[in-house]
């Protein structure tokens, strides 16, 4: 069965910027040794399964020991608590990488799979400032970084498996705590890009 999602991400992680994931294929040790990551999905259209999945949010939180190819990493997804259970469903077996496509490839970087959880997520942005609450779990804001002539810088053909062309962005606060992870990204690397998903 076919499907597809749109929309905007965002993330933070624990290196500086720029994360030398970037420009090593993910062979490079994170900057302080570990990685922690925490990305934010807006989902504006979307369907699988006969269920649409325009408006919902998801945000996804992972740790890895080392550089995030050797595979040794863990990860959970957080689904919006607006979703009726067949949008659940739907995205239980997107986010899962049982559909195939970027989210199986992103399902890659967290071989120790934690588990869905449900909670309130809020997505917004002002321009190129990009802000994701979990309820009772935290939030982050990055904004994008500018290059020379002002702009936003933009890195083309990174092989990120959310999005091939994203925006070099730091996290102006980055703050999250639930059972599995402790995570303070606040200064440190982020990124976002538009993202357009079909399986």
């Amino acid at each position: 069965m076919s499907w597809h999602l749109s929309g905007e991400y965002f993330e933070s992680c624990s290196c500086d910027v720029l994360c030398p994931c970037i420009t090593s294929q993910a062979q490079a040790s994170p900057t302080p040794g570990y990685c922690s990551f925490v990305m934010g999905l807006k989902i504006e259209q979307g369907e699988h399964q006969g269920a649409r999945l325009d408006g919902l949010n998801v945000a996804i939180l992972g740790w890895a020991n080392g550089p995030m190819a050797m595979g040794d990493s863990s990860g959970e997804v957080y689904l919006d608590s607006r979703a009726t259970p067949p949008q659940r469903t739907a995205l239980e077996d997107l986010m899962s990488g049982r559909a195939g496509g970027a989210p199986a490839a992103l399902s890659g970087f967290m071989p120790k799979f934690l588990g869905f959880k449900t909670a309130a997520i809020s997505y917004s942005a002002d321009g190129n400032t990009k802000r994701l609450s979990i309820e009772g779990v935290g939030q982050q804001e990055v904004s994008g970084l500018p290059g020379m002539g002002g702009e936003t810088l933009v890195l083309t053909k990174t092989g990120h498996p959310i999005a091939d062309d994203i925006a070099v962005a730091r996290a102006t606060s980055a703050t999250f705590k639930d059972e599995h992870f402790t995570i303070d990204n606040t200064g440190k690397n982020g990124h976002f890009a538009p993202f357009n998903w079909k399986g």
